[in-house]
């Protein structure tokens, strides 16, 4: 899941206590557990529902947090796309009292997945 630094500012601010955001340590720290559990959760809730599709065992890899510039993000993608892998792409869609924001979601998959999903939709 890919957050710009204003939605995962947005993201924090509607879903940490006050306590914890007047404290820059801990602020930090939980507001990194926070955009790493949503990430965990809309994986999971994806990978499940694909898998119950495809009836097929799915599994995501654990969410890791990095920082990465504009250009950074990129090379990291076109990294693994150079791997023959394919990259599915929506956005997740989320309101908050302050406004709403839709982080990228990017999975990248394998052919054999991939011709599963085309099977699926030519069956649909």
């Amino acid at each position: 899941m890919i957050f710009s630094a204003k939605e995962a500012q947005v993201l924090q601010q509607a879903a940490l206590p006050p306590e914890v955001l007047a404290d820059e340590t801990m602020a930090k720290t939980m507001g990194e557990a926070i955009l790493l559990e949503v990430d965990n959760i809309i994986a999971a809730a994806v990978i499940t529902q694909l898998a119950n599709l495809l009836q097929r065992q799915l599994h995501g890899a654990v969410p890791e947090l990095k920082i990465l510039s504009a250009t950074e993000l990129e090379q990291f993608v076109q990294h693994r796309l150079s791997k023959r892998v394919h990259v599915l792409n929506f956005r997740a869609n989320f309101k908050t009292a302050d406004g709403a924001f839709a982080p990228a979601f990017l999975w990248f998959v394998q052919e054999p997945m991939l011709n599963a999903i085309r099977q699926l939709t030519r069956n649909a």
